[in-house]
């Protein structure tokens, strides 16, 4: 496996204005359904929900974009409409965890940083690391939930 080598370019941070919540349903199904809510509002912020690829029985959800502070109670109360909700929380950090963009000199570098990376803890919180979408040549990842105050070194 490729050992994940330097950056090959500086990495943007952004400040994000919203929370990320978790949310875990007792069967695969409920969660398939509550993919379905990506884009509908929660007190004003378009959520997106996707499944959590770190789930191995596909119970898991991811919900971007909610209202900083937005409790975890509320949450739990507006999946329930898809299924049995067996965990939910919001995770925010400070003025919000933000993201970040990082490029390497090549994909297979890129997938290594993925794999070593992507559900561990930076700065006291679990990040996530995936590869962007709009990245041509698989080089470009993105990083959610980087705490406030992480800086580029």
């Amino acid at each position: 496996m490729a050992q994940a080598g330097p950056p090959a370019k500086r990495a943007r941070t952004a400040e994000a204005n919203f929370a990320i919540g978790e949310v875990r349903f007792a069967d695969p199904s409920a969660a398939q359904e509550a993919v379905g809510l990506s884009g509908s509002m929660i007190d004003g912020h378009e959520v997106e929900v996707e499944l959590d690829s770190r789930s191995k029985d596909g119970t898991k959800i991811a919900v971007k974009g909610l209202p900083l502070g937005y409790d975890w109670k509320k949450l739990k109360a507006y999946f329930e409409q898809c299924g049995d909700v067996k965990f939910a929380d919001c995770v925010s950090s400070g003025a919000g965890g933000g993201n970040a963009e990082v490029r390497f000199d090549d994909a297979a570098c890129a997938q290594a940083a993925v794999d070593q990376l992507n559900g561990s803890m930076l700065g006291g919180a679990a990040i996530t690391v995936t590869h962007d979408s709009n990245s041509q040549d698989g080089t470009r990842l993105v990083v959610s939930n980087v705490p406030a105050g992480i800086e580029w070194q």
